[in-house]
């Protein structure tokens, strides 16, 4: 209950545009990964989704 009340808060001053004092944090300005959140997951829909247009173009 404690971070949640505490993420709110910064939250809560990043939409006032007040989080001066929050700046700092590193979870804050974290960089984004290069890859997808569920990287596994994508390349099987990626994959199925790549089979079955080739199997559309060979059938015309």
């Amino acid at each position: 209950i404690n971070l949640s009340f505490l993420f709110g808060r910064i939250i809560a001053d990043l939409y006032t545009h007040t989080a001066g004092k929050w700046e700092d944090m590193p979870f804050l300005n974290y960089p984004l990964p290069k890859f997808p959140p569920e990287p596994l997951r994508w390349a099987g829909a990626k994959g199925y989704l790549t089979y079955y247009e080739h199997l559309d173009k060979s059938a015309r």
